[in-house]
């Protein structure tokens, strides 16, 4: 790896934090990755992906920004088998590809442009997921060679009730 964050990694925007990723380089968060009160990750250039590993749980929230203005395929967040969890809430957005072995992915009024993989998406409230159709075909790192093929989708359809019988009679 090119850098790693022993002991996790904070980013608050209320004292301007921003993360500037290089693309082509391996990240390591050996704890919890958590942005808040605006913070945000870029990654400084468009040729190559930045990939940040997360052994812990990740939150971004209030407002926070991961890689606006870039390609989801410019950024690949993959949590590892340690990780519980991947909340993304408060009216945060993102531009990334996002996998996990394991992890519960909750997205509650926050906003994804690319994908994600995982075994369990929960979306809440105004949450929104753009999947991007560059990345289906972009190879994930991390502890299986995933290499994405198809979406599905889940639909909920409300049935109305039948319409009324004729009267009685």
């Amino acid at each position: 790896w090119d850098k790693s964050y022993a002991g996790g990694l904070t980013l608050d925007g209320a004292v301007n934090a921003t993360l500037v990723l290089d693309p082509g380089k391996v990240y390591i968060v050996d704890g919890n990755l958590k942005l808040k009160n605006g913070a945000s990750i870029a990654v400084s250039g468009t040729f190559g992906a930045a990939v940040v590993y997360v052994k812990g749980d990740v939150t971004i929230d209030d407002g926070s920004k991961i890689n606006l203005g870039g390609r989801p395929s410019n950024l690949q967040i993959n949590l590892l088998p340690t990780s519980g969890k991947f909340d993304m809430l408060g009216n945060s957005q993102g531009v990334f590809l996002l996998a996990s072995d394991n992890a519960n992915v909750t997205l509650d009024t926050g906003e994804i442009f690319g994908a994600i993989i995982s075994d369990k998406v929960t979306m809440k409230n105004t949450a929104k997921l753009h999947y991007d159709k560059t990345v289906r075909t972009v190879s994930v790192a991390g502890s299986s060679q995933w290499v994405i093929k198809s979406i599905g989708q889940s639909t909920i359809v409300n049935t109305p009730p039948p319409p009324p019988g004729p009267p009685p009679g």
